[in-house]
């Protein structure tokens, strides 16, 4: 989505918008590289804004998955990797507590829930 002129240029945002549009999803040092910043740089202008890098990537993490569990047949451990994630236990662990399931659970359900007529 173009953001209007009149709207100031948010760093949450911006690194979002990266994040989810990576094919795999970089670390602090490499985005902040990939925006021409240092991390620590990048780091306080989030920091300005609210929010720390974690929180984004978090966020665009959880997003990235349940995209990719609901709408692909990839491997756990191919999603794992896309997130950045170290295996497929790690991203495991990861989406279990941002939502209460396991990853397979939450794509059955909603697998499950895009077939229902």
């Amino acid at each position: 989505m173009a953001r209007s002129i009149d709207q100031p240029f948010r760093y949450t945002e911006a690194v979002r918008n990266r994040l989810l549009e990576s094919a795999v999803m970089p670390d602090l040092p490499a985005l902040a590289q990939r925006m021409y910043l240092t991390a620590r740089t990048l780091q306080r202008r989030l920091r300005a804004e609210g929010v720390s890098f974690s929180q984004v990537l978090r966020e665009a993490r959880r997003e990235r998955a349940e995209q990719l569990l609901s709408e692909s047949r990839a491997s756990m451990e191919q999603i794992a990797t896309t997130l950045g994630f170290g295996d497929a236990v790690a991203f495991s662990h990861a989406f279990k507590s941002w939502t209460g399931q396991s990853p397979l659970r939450w794509r059955r359900k909603a697998t499950a829930h895009a077939a229902a007529p």
